[in-house]
Parts: structure tokens; C-alpha cells; sequence
């Protein structure tokens, strides 16, 4: 959920796809009131349904320049005057917290650090859970490349938090809705880091070995408090960090998944066998006799497959956990590896003959696309593709097999997100563009700063002050406020 933006300087190239330049949008038009203060601003995440933004910002003159600047690194470091965590909740200037940690993809859950405490908030009911009663540690995080506060599995239905330290250090999977938790097995050494997997069924643990001194590898990524922008940032060197993944309940589980969705985790037998463990029952991935290289592995567990057509070529079959099949019809040199992404809906691929393959993983529905493009988001069965080399962007509905060109030319690397039905992306002569997948159409725009957040009910989240483009080693600023968007012209009716 966090919002940022790339770092980069880019040339608009000429379209191939030719669109007229829509015309300069209306004024947008605020919902709600003022969201932070003036000053230098980053958005850390926000709840789909506008009813929280967490943000760090910059108030006050402390390096006493006599302004309050903030300038940026390429590592997410910050230079100037020093970016301070708040928690806003509708509107107003917020208060002040030690940390933001993250949310659940439906922004009800909120984990935070207050007064060195961590915090889960219920934000539809306004009840807070507090974690460090339980042993929870508030303390800052060794490295920056690890989860030292926890953190919310994809799904958002777990939490997972860290207890005790060195030797005793637990990993701990809790229910926020119940307040149920379990202390997670992690085998042989001592824990450093775990991550809850979907479904909350499998952790990912980083330990080390027992007796021996922690070794974490060296990172120029900047610490997770107030972090900017990260353009790169490398890591390496000497640990001793070993990376399992373990069942959070149930047999005890040390294999390398391919994928793990829901609560189902996808690996290979002994004997080489796809197979789907589910708490420690175990059942074939594919029908008997076949088998190929995984391309993609979907959240109701739809699975993409190359198989074997000769000694270099496969086909790519699409399969269903109830056993339903589909030659999509493509073929590829056959992978060397199983792939194991895991998709949430749609997968796509671009093909030697520069068109895009799209494929609905619940359905086994396809589309190809005439252009390589970029899937940027999905909903249902509706696709946003961009291509970053012209700025054409469509909708693809890979249910009735249709590619719906829009009207509009957007800028490369200035994809924003997808929000139920809506997408955001920047448009190439400026300001932001919200598309309606479900009716393949563009819902309008709003002009001015770059959009920073897009609500499940096509919002944009934006700067009030203009302005207030994000450019190299500057930041946006305060307050923001959420716009509707302002109707185009020339958008489809």
C-alpha cells in the first residue's frame, strides 16, 4: 500500500498507437477536508475507503537552514529536515506515532508503533490490540531488510509479530478478529525474522545457528521509519541468516514451495511430482501423467503449465484444482525451471512475436493483446494494460475476449494502482487518470501533483499545493486532500 514514486528522468516517446491529447480536465473536486499539515510529505499507506492515510511529513526547521526541505537519496535515505510518522485518521493533522508497520489489503487492520508499544487497530470499530502486553517487540528493527515489527499476510486475515529476543526469540501468528495466536516451530537455531504466507497457514523463517553470533548482510537500503522513495539499493556480504519455511500449525514442514496461496502450499515430491500440502495433507497438483514447468500459480489455486510437446517446445495448459483443463493455444521454448508466481487473478507474459498473452487463472479464459504491454492490474476478469513504450492503454476483458482502447496517452513508469474497479495512472501531458475497468472506460482525471493513493470508490489522493510534482530529490507537499475526478471530454460514455 505504500505509494511511491520512481526516481527517474524519462523522454515521452512518439505514440505508435496514435490518441488526440485529451483536453486540459476540469478543476477536481474535493471530498473532505485537509489531510496533514504544510511541509514536505510521504504517503506510508492508507485505507482503501478513505477512513485513514498514514504519512510521514516534515514541520518543522530542524537542521535550522531556516526552511523546511527534505531532499532524497536513492536508497530511500532522507537528507534535511527530519520526516516525523503520523497516523490521520478522516482528516486533520494526525497524530504523532513511532512507526507505521502496515495495514491489511482492506485497510481495517492497522498495525503501528506508539510509545515504543505495538499496536493492531480494528479502524472500523476503533478497538486497539495491544501486542506488547504479549511480549511484542516495539523496539527498531536491526536491518532494514528484514520484517522486525512483523507484518500482515497478503490475504490480511493473520498478523504476524516477533516475542522475546536472541536465543528466545518466537515467531507469533495471531487472528486480529479473535485475538487467537500461535507460536510458530521454527525448527533448529535461533529465529531472527519470520513473514506470515497467504491464508496464514506457512511462515518463512530466518534463523540462525544456535551458539553462533548474528551475521546480517550489509544493505544501502535506508532503515523502514519515514523511508523516501527507493530508486536501488544493493545488499550482500557475509550472514549466516539460513531461509526455511515451516507450517504454522500442524506437521512440522521444512520444504521450498514453488508458491504458497490461501493456506495451500504448491512443491515438488521426492519424486518430482507437483503436489499441494494443505496442513499435512498432501494430493496430486495435476492430473496422473502430466507434468511440466509451473508459469503461474493463482489465488483459488488455477495453475498455468508448459508442457513438453518435443525437446525444446512446450504448450501451455491452463488447470483448475477441480480438475478442468485448456490448451491455451501458445507455445514457448520450453522453461528450465518452474516459475511459481503467484497471481492473484490474471497472468500475462509477452511472446516472441511481441503481442501479450493474458490469461484469467480462475477461468482458463485468454486474451491476446496486439502490442507488448504491462499488466498493471486486474479486476474480475478485466485486465489494465499499459505499454511503456507508446503510453497506449486498454482494457482488456478476458471473458468475452474484447481489448478496448482508451483514449488516452499515458507517461512510462507512472502506474499509481488498482482500487476495486478503479485504476490510476499518470497521463503523459500531466495530471492523473482514473479508469473504470469494470466498464472499460475512463472516469475522468484529476489535474495538477502526481496522485499519491486511489480509494475503492475513485478518489485520488493528491497534494493541495501546486506545485507539487514529485521530481528528483523532492518531495510533494502537504497538506493532501482526496479529488473526484473531472469528467474528459472525449472519454467513452
Amino acid at each position: 500500500m505504500r505509494a511511491c514514486a520512481a526516481l527517474i528522468l524519462f523522454a515521452a516517446v512518439a505514440s505508435g498507437a496514435a490518441h488526440a491529447a485529451p483536453p486540459t480536465p476540469a478543476p477536481p473536486r474535493p471530498v473532505g477536508g485537509a489531510i496533514g499539515a504544510a511541509g514536505p510529505i510521504i504517503v506510508e499507506g492508507y485505507a482503501p475507503d478513505r477512513r485513514w492515510v498514514a504519512i510521514c511529513q516534515a514541520r518543522e526547521d530542524t537542521d535550522g537552514d531556516g526552511a523546511i526541505d527534505v531532499y532524497l537519496g536513492y536508497h530511500g535515505d532522507t537528507y534535511g529536515d527530519d520526516l516525523v510518522p503520523y497516523l490521520v485518521v478522516g482528516d486533520g493533522d494526525g497524530r504523532r506515532i513511532d512507526a507505521f508497520v502496515g495495514a491489511s489489503a482492506d485497510g481495517r487492520w492497522v498495525a503501528f508503533v506508539e510509545e515504543r508499544r505495538l499496536v493492531l487497530w480494528d479502524s472500523r470499530r476503533d478497538t486497539r490490540l495491544d501486542l506488547t502486553t504479549r511480549g511484542a517487540l516495539g523496539l527498531t528493527p536491526e536491518s532494514p531488510l528484514f520484517p522486525g515489527f512483523g507484518g500482515f499476510d497478503p490475504s490480511g486475515s493473520r498478523y504476524l509479530y516477533h516475542r522475546g529476543d536472541g536465543p528466545h526469540r518466537r515467531a507469533v501468528v495471531i487472528d486480529p478478529a479473535t485475538g487467537v495466536e500461535h507460536v510458530v516451530d521454527h525448527g533448529l537455531g535461533n529465529l531472527y525474522a519470520a513473514y506470515v504466507e497467504d491464508g496464514g497457514q506457512h511462515a518463512g523463517v530466518l534463523s540462525y545457528p544456535a551458539g553462533a553470533r548474528l551475521r546480517l548482510p550489509y544493505t544501502s537500503l535506508a532503515p523502514g521509519r519515514c523511508r523516501g522513495p527507493i530508486t536501488s539499493y544493493s545488499s550482500g556480504g557475509a550472514s549466516n541468516l539460513q531461509r526455511a519455511y515451516v507450517r504454522v500449525h500442524g506437521p512440522g514442514w521444512h520444504l521450498e514451495p514453488l508458491a504458497i496461496v490461501g493456506g495451500r502450499a504448491l512443491f515438488r515430491s521426492d519424486a518430482g511430482a507437483l503436489t499441494w500440502d494443505e496442513a499435512g495433507a498432501l494430493r496430486p497438483a495435476l492430473p496422473p501423467g502430466v507434468d511440466g514447468r509451473v508459469l503461474a500459480v493463482g489465488r483459488a489455486r488455477g495453475l498455468v503449465i508448459a508442457i513438453p510437446t518435443d525437446a525444446t517446445t512446450s504448450a501451455v495448459h491452463w488447470f483448475a484444482p477441480d480438475g478442468r483443463s485448456r490448451d491455451l493455444g501458445w507455445t514457448l521454448p520450453t522453461p528450465e525451471e518452474d516459475a511459481g508466481w503467484f497471481i492473484e487473478r490474471v497472468w500475462s507474459r509477452w511472446a516472441e512475436d511481441r503481442v501479450t498473452w493474458l490469461v484469467d487463472l480462475d477461468t482458463g479464459d485468454r486474451v491476446t493483446a496486439r502490442f507488448e504491454a504491462d499488466l498493471e492490474g486486474s479486476y474480475g476478469s478485466k485486465a489494465f494494460l499499459m505499454s511503456r513504450s507508446d503510453g497506449w492503454a486498454a482494457v482488456a476483458d478476458l471473458a468475452t475476449g474484447a481489448v478496448v482502447d482508451l483514449p488516452i496517452t499515458t507517461a512510462p513508469y507512472r502506474y499509481r494502482g488498482v482500487a476495486g474497479p478503479w485504476a490510476l495512472a499518470k497521463l503523459e501531458d500531466g495530471g492523473n487518470v482514473v479508469v473504470d475497468l469494470a466498464h472499460a472506460r475512463v472516469a475522468g482525471a484529476v489535474a495538477g501533483p502526481e496522485g499519491l493513493g486511489l480509494s475503492d470508490d475513485g478518489l485520488v489522493l493528491t497534494p493541495t499545493v501546486r506545485p507539487g510534482h514529485i521530481i528528483t530529490n523532492v518531495l510533494p507537499l502537504g497538506p493532501l486532500r482526496w479529488y473526484a475526478p473531472a469528467a474528459l471530454a472525449d472519454a467513452p460514455r
